[in-house]
């Protein structure tokens, strides 16, 4: 999976569901229909996507950072 494309597509993926997340967390906080433990669900979900979301950003731009080394590399030689 080190492909740019594919980690770009799994980032988007990952971006539309937090989102997704976030707008039902805030359409049940305004009609007030979060009970306890669903909110604390929601929130721990949200810290989870945030986290595989920075993994995921790290993730490509290490591979930016190495293509671009190659690409460097390549063309003084």
């Amino acid at each position: 999976m080190d492909n740019l494309y594919d980690l770009g597509l799994e980032l988007q993926k990952l971006t539309r569901t937090r989102d997704n997340i976030q707008k039902n967390y805030d359409r049940r906080k305004k009609l007030n229909l979060l009970d306890p433990p669903y909110e604390r669900q929601l929130k721990e979900d949200l810290r989870k996507i945030d986290f595989d979301i920075s993994a995921l950003n790290r993730k490509i731009r290490s591979v930016e950072s190495e293509q671009y080394r190659s690409k460097i590399i390549k063309d003084s030689k």
